[in-house]
């Protein structure tokens, strides 16, 4: 690989790193008044354990509209949308959905798969930015995403060998997965026997289809 495509790399995934960071950042941010938030309702107060089984999504709606036009009053409403924790909350989630989609973009320009991140902004957009959620659960998947993020950030790209292009790191990592080797060797396969297959009885030719399916389970991790 050539001294420019190194650098490329490197900064690269350095960007994929400092936007994990920030994901990260976030999550801690968001973690503590949510924290709060569960403990408020654990502590016997009736609005918040009533929040307490709300999910985030309807509640951070009610109350941004209801900060633009509190309308009539309720006292449940009326305390959790003016709450600065709530909005933290609220805020910091809807931050962290768009940092996680920057985090997806600078992945994709990545040369390599970087597994632990691609695992960690999985993660996020499935179980913290996308699904509605309660406080209680919320708290539980912030809690596992610092993890991959933890996990990510003791993780590096492999050094390729000397003298290796982008083109070589790309054949060397279809030669290595399975799925791909098998398709590659299947296509050789029928390539050179398929002049001699339409020849033979179609009792053979169900045989060879039967053995044929029979490789492919065998070669395909499942």
């Amino acid at each position: 690989m050539s001294g420019h495509e190194d650098t490329d790399q490197d900064e690269s995934f350095k960007a994929v790193t400092e936007q994990a960071q920030q994901c990260e950042l976030l999550l801690e941010k968001m973690r503590e008044p949510n924290a709060r938030i569960l403990a408020r309702a654990a502590s016997g107060d009736t609005v918040w354990q009533r929040m307490a089984k709300e999910r985030y999504n309807n509640v951070c709606r009610e109350c941004a509209a209801r900060r633009d036009n509190p309308g009539v009053a309720d006292a449940y409403w009326d305390t959790i949308s003016v709450d600065a924790d709530l909005k933290a909350v609220c805020d910091d989630r809807w931050k962290l959905g768009e940092t996680v989609d920057v985090l997806r973009s600078r992945l994709n320009r990545l040369g390599t798969i970087a597994t632990p991140y691609e695992d960690f902004e999985v993660f996020m957009r499935k179980a913290v930015t996308n699904p509605d959620r309660s406080p209680a659960e919320l708290d539980e998947a912030i809690k596992e995403a610092l993890r991959l993020a933890r996990q990510a950030a003791s993780w590096a790209p492999p050094t390729p060998p000397n003298g290796e292009t982008l083109v070589d790191r790309w054949i060397r990592y279809l030669k290595n997965n399975p799925v791909i080797a098998a398709v590659i060797l299947a296509a050789m396969i029928l390539s050179a026997i398929g002049g001699l297959y339409k020849a033979l009885p179609s009792s053979w030719t169900a045989g060879i289809v039967a053995l044929f399916v029979e490789l492919w389970l065998r070669l395909v991790p499942r």
